[in-house]
């Protein structure tokens, strides 16, 4: 069995005997396998096993090549502009929750600048992230659309940078056990801002890749 995927249609080739066979499709290749394995009536695919080892197995250019069409569906205005607004938005969210009671009393310090400045870059890294998981140039543009595995994904980032956020924003005020009401609030909201701009990322990019393939 051989198989190839360019630009979101699976081409898969096999021999029946002394027949070849071919078949071009936009399902992705799971779902194109079924549909074969259903129709024929045979145990093959899926359901054959070592099916794995009749597959043409993907080249270190071809893994390259994949890369460099991930960045570049990543590195596209409507992308980067809507990362931009994100960082902007996002995170002066983040900077008024955190530095927010420090800014009103007048007692910003290098320290706290430094931490106003690189805020914004948490949104922004986290919404090309989400962009970026979610990005395959062999995918239709259906299978690009958010589900449950975005959420999942977004979960995990939200845990993993929120848990850093929370680390250097209130990290001393934990060591020192003196966290108040008012902080712990902090630290349960800080994980739903990665969340949904990691959601984001990836609804934009499908957004993204759903106006370039109708032009």
């Amino acid at each position: 069995m051989y198989v190839q995927i360019p630009k979101g249609y699976t081409t898969v080739v096999w021999q029946d005997g002394v027949v070849f066979c071919g078949l071009v499709s936009d399902l992705q290749l799971t779902a194109l396998l079924d549909v074969l394995r259903h129709a024929s009536g045979v145990t093959w695919g899926y359901g054959m096993p070592g099916w794995k080892d009749y597959m043409t197995p993907l080249s270190p250019l071809s893994v390259r090549r994949s890369w460099r069409r991930r960045l570049a569906l990543l590195c596209t205005r409507r992308v980067i502009g809507k990362a931009l607004l994100a960082a902007v938005l996002v995170g002066g969210l983040l900077i008024f929750l955190h530095q927010g009671d420090v800014i009103f009393a007048g007692q910003i310090t290098s320290r706290v600048m430094l931490k106003m400045l690189l805020t914004p870059l948490i949104p922004f890294c986290v919404t090309m992230l989400g962009a970026l998981l979610n990005s395959s140039p062999a995918a239709s543009v259906e299978a690009l659309r958010p589900g449950w595995q975005t959420v999942r994904r977004s979960l995990m980032i939200a845990a993993m940078v929120g848990g850093t956020i929370i680390a250097l924003n209130q990290g001393d005020l934990l060591l020192a056990g003196a966290v108040t009401p008012r902080v712990f609030v902090k630290m349960v909201l800080t994980p739903c801002v990665p969340f949904c701009v990691s959601f984001y990322g990836a609804y934009v990019m499908y957004r993204s890749v759903a106006a370039t393939r109708q032009e």
